[in-house]
């Protein structure tokens, strides 16, 4: 990174620094595929059926949507795939000014399964996720660029789950869930006559759990189930890295930052119906405890720099519609979802552009030999655009993103 010009300084550098609010970078940059910096994507079935799945998933991605459905997958099965996220937002400011969109970027979270059925009624598996994660470049030189100029922040997850059918009509699962979150940042720092720039980075732990259920209402016909996904708290280390006029290489020298951040617990409540030949119908309402998300407090060495932001977001609801019409060896799928928002206008910023979303959903499924599978989904979200009344950068954000889905499987 290149140093900037060097210019005259008449502003503390705390006070610039509250100013400009530097921490509020460490964890958050860009969009994600589902509200707030949730992905919900976490299998190409699941994908194309705009993740109705709750109540009838019966492969190994059941360790995430849920683990009661694990017991349904025979054998030992293997999923492996990979989501790619293509975002683009655009910020058009209140009053005058142009509107700005995002550089084109692409996140690939994958994904990992494998389970199997020891008895007829116990399964067990393990898997690796991204249940959280978001990015995003801003133009460089743009309005918000002392805001942020790109970030990306990703939550990888390891479970490993069990599930048994206690009854012909009732099974029940859980998991325990390591978490292991990394972040970087990138923005600029205006010094009134010369500019410089900032670079953060971290990672740290967490843990959570999962617990479900599925229970059959009518036998090989209406089935409902649910499944609670715990919050985790993840405590990050990290540290930031400065370019600044020389005069303040003592006041914004390179430095270790920790923080932690609250990750939300989610409800799954699903409805499935299965009673029409090769036809499955699902309505999933999933539940979002997002705020526990309030504010961000990072700790720096320089304990002058430490200061907390108030994001303050609120609980939110996502609806889930979808369908899969079997043709032998061929599954063809469609789904439609609503998901809200949980950011109030007062705090929301470039650094996490967020807005009430519609998604469309397609794909289909083929399974060949009686024992491999390739799924393909696709999901097109629409930001339907949200007013931002942050006071020092008001307007509103909309935008876009396609999501692909592929995922391979295979029973042994």
């Amino acid at each position: 990174m290149s140093q900037k010009t060097h210019a005259r300084w008449a502003v503390r550098p705390l006070a610039f620094l509250r100013r400009t609010s530097l921490p509020a970078l460490l964890l958050l940059g860009g969009t994600a595929q589902a509200a707030g910096f949730a992905i919900d994507t976490q299998g190409a079935r699941a994908t194309a059926m705009g993740t109705a799945v709750a109540a009838h998933v019966d492969d190994p991605s059941a360790i995430y949507y849920n683990p009661a459905g694990l017991v349904g997958a025979e054998g030992l099965q293997f999923q492996l795939g990979v989501t790619p996220i293509l975002p683009s937002i655009t910020f058009s400011p209140s009053g005058a000014g142009e509107d700005t969109s995002t550089d084109f970027s692409i996140s690939p979270p994958p994904h990992f399964y494998a389970s199997y059925r020891l008895l007829d009624r116990v399964a067990l598996g393990v898997s690796l996720t991204t249940p959280f994660g978001a990015s995003a470049k801003w133009p460089e030189g743009w309005a918000g660029a002392e805001l942020t100029r790109g970030a990306s922040l990703a939550m990888y997850e390891a479970s490993v789950a069990g599930s048994v059918q206690l009854h012909e009509r009732l099974r029940l699962g859980a998991s325990l869930r390591a978490i292991r979150g990394t972040v970087e940042i990138r923005r600029e720092l205006n010094f009134i006559d010369s500019r410089g720039d900032v670079e953060l980075g971290g990672a740290g732990w967490g843990m959570g759990f999962s617990v479900g259920g599925t229970v059959d209402i009518i036998t090989d016909a209406l089935t409902v189930g649910a499944n609670y996904r715990s919050g985790a708290e993840v405590d990050f280390e990290g540290r930031a890295h400065f370019e600044s006029p020389p005069e303040f290489d003592l006041m914004l020298r390179d430095q270790p930052i920790s923080s932690s951040v609250d990750l939300p617990a989610f409800l799954l409540m699903g409805v499935a119906w299965t009673g029409t030949e090769n036809l499955t119908l699902a309505f999933d309402a999933h539940y979002v405890f997002w705020s526990s998300f309030r504010e961000l407090r990072f700790e720096f060495e320089d304990p002058s720099l430490t200061q907390a932001v108030v994001k303050n977001w609120r609980d939110a609801w996502s609806f889930h519609l979808g369908g899969e019409y079997e043709l032998g060896n061929l599954g063809l799928r469609a789904g439609l979802v609503y998901d809200q928002t949980p950011s109030p206008a007062q705090t929301l910023t470039p650094d996490l552009p967020d807005s009430d979303r519609f998604k469309v959903a397609l794909g289909a499924g083929y399974t060949f030999l009686d024992r491999f599978t390739a799924d393909l989904g696709y999901q097109f979200v629409l930001l339907t655009g949200k007013e931002s009344t942050a006071p020092h950068f008001p307007g509103k954000y909309t935008g876009t993103a396609h999501v692909f889905g592929l995922t391979l499987g295979a029973r042994l």
